[in-house]
């Protein structure tokens, strides 16, 4: 039965073969379908995968992503883009690796085990999207054999160029910010959400525990303005980091010589264990509503952090199993 006066946009719940719900303030009638089908088919199973992951790294990155879409307000509409643009792309990724038999490190999708809370980072899943520019920065992506980490670098100064012509000429704007941020693991830790059964230490069928990370760097107006010389400047005479997340090495980042590269490793730090996972850079400006595109990248040498296409399948039927046959009263079942 449905609560709440439906001709005042109220109501809420079921009346015959209508469902009513309240989304974005407005009331919405969906049909009820009486006859659901079967949730553990492959391709059933397949969706709520995809979904799950999707799900579990906009919970752990709502911070950002809740407002990360240019002209999208913050909240619900920007959660459905964010979750319709990367469930597509996530479903394409793994429809092609299994269409095209890829193995190994080859295959791009990336997804979560079931019931896991842990989030895991995906190759181009789109953390941000808007008609603003990146500036300054240069970015270098990993090389193809994998050996080396991808980083951004500010170009390098002229011969006696000042603060303030380096920044014109750039593009560092008082008022700018560029936010880094991703998910990332310490391999060396071991800590696993989830372990494809029968698969113990098998490249591909396990996924780690991942954190989400940011760190938001303000363009600082005293440098803008500056008539001092570029050269021997530190990132902390160009940014200041007012915002950021647990395990962001803060004071490691700030510290690096103008002109550094800067990578995954240097931006997140657990107990000073080697850093894996993706990252990306967001510029957007300050009090207004504009973004830049930016997608996930791999920030290390390896990428297996999450489930990979061919294990999908097999991991979710088995969790699925799991969770439809507990004999435990929390957990479903009875005496």
């Amino acid at each position: 039965m449905a609560k709440g006066n439906m001709f005042l946009g109220q109501a809420r719940g079921k009346v015959g073969d209508l469902v009513f719900y309240r989304q974005d303030g407005q009331q919405i009638t969906r049909s009820r379908n009486r006859n659901p089908r079967n949730p553990k088919t492959e391709p059933q199973l397949y969706q709520r995968a995809i979904m799950g992951t999707i799900t579990a790294a906009y919970s752990a990155g709502s911070a950002l992503f809740d407002h990360s879409f240019e002209g999208y307000s913050q909240g619900a509409k920007c959660q459905r883009e964010f979750t319709s643009r990367n469930a597509r792309l996530l479903r394409a990724q793994i429809a092609s690796d299994l269409a095209n038999a890829h193995t190994g490190a080859a295959q791009l999708g990336r997804v979560v085990g079931p019931k896991t809370q842990s989030p895991v980072g995906f190759p181009n899943m789109v953390v941000a999207d808007g008609s603003y520019p990146m500036a300054a920065f240069v970015f270098t992506p990993q090389n193809v054999e994998g050996e080396t980490a991808c980083n951004w670098k500010l170009p390098t100064s002229t011969s006696g160029e000042t603060c303030a012509h380096y920044a014109a000429r750039v593009g560092l704007i008082a008022g700018d910010y560029f936010t880094f941020c991703g998910f990332a693991y310490a391999p060396d830790l071991e800590q696993y959400a989830f372990i494809v059964p029968g698969h113990s230490g098998e490249a591909g069928a396990y996924q780690s525990v991942e954190h989400f990370f940011f760190v938001r760097l303000g363009v600082k107006s005293s440098f803008v303005s500056s008539t001092d010389a570029v050269a021997g400047k530190l990132l902390s005479d160009i940014f200041v980091a007012d915002t950021y997340s647990p395990y962001a090495d803060v004071e490691g980042l700030l510290s690096k010589a103008f002109g550094s590269a800067i990578e995954l490793s240097d931006v997140i730090d657990i107990n000073g264990e080697t850093m894996e996972g993706y990252i990306s850079l967001i510029r957007s400006r300050l009090d207004q509503d504009l973004r830049s595109h930016s997608e996930l990248v791999w920030g290390a040498e390896t990428s297996y952090n999450g489930l990979t296409s061919e294990f999908v399948l097999e991991a979710w039927q088995a969790g699925t199993e799991a969770l439809g046959n507990s004999r435990l009263i929390l957990e479903g079942g009875g005496f």
